[in-house]
């Protein structure tokens, strides 16, 4: 969980999941809510799987990939340029990012590109996230983003479509360039 900073929260089970996330606002609420900081968070999956998150211009690979959702309902404020960082350095890393953007705030399934060193401005909530699904200069495309309006409202064939909409091809990139082990 993640806003001005981040929990390291107990898992989702199949006995707890109806009820997670509420119980999770009510369980942190006085310890999150305030400015989200998405870098923050970008460093502390990084410090968990990897153990540091330095920038990174070489290869360290992984017996295991980590899937990374990234889920939030608001833009990041004032940690952009390290947001930036923290998504390219882990290119080089077994990581895959797979950022959904949920709620009131999304007002377009894609919005526009942004790959900008400050908070979008604007409508835009989520120009950011979109913006790193397409950064340059990465060892490997390891990001993809999509934006709904009501989770509820999809079917589960819907909303797994979204979550491999890019995956596959990042393992199969992955194991071509070193980051993981080709499978058999």
């Amino acid at each position: 969980m993640f806003d001005r900073q981040t929990i390291h929260a107990e898992p989702v089970t199949l006995a707890n999941y109806a009820t997670y996330i509420q119980d999770a606002a009510n369980r942190y609420q006085n310890e999150i809510w305030g400015r989200t900081r998405y870098g923050q968070a970008k460093r502390r999956v990084r410090e968990y799987y990897f153990g540091g998150s330095q920038v990174r211009r070489t290869l360290l690979g992984a017996p295991v990939p980590a899937y990374v959702m990234f889920v939030t309902d608001g833009g990041t404020w004032g940690d952009v340029p390290e947001t930036v960082e923290q998504v390219r350095s882990s290119s080089y890393e077994a990581l895959f990012w797979q950022f959904m953007a949920i709620g009131g705030k999304v007002d377009s399934p894609r919005p526009q590109k942004f790959e900008g060193r400050r908070r979008p401005a604007g409508r835009r909530e989520f120009q950011l996230l979109e913006g790193l699904d397409d950064l340059g200069n990465r060892y490997v495309d390891n990001a993809d983003f999509f934006a709904v309006q009501d989770l509820g409202k999809m079917t589960d064939e819907e909303l797994y479509e979204l979550l491999m909409t890019e995956y596959p091809g990042w393992l199969t990139q992955a194991r071509a360039k070193g980051l993981l082990p080709i499978s058999a």
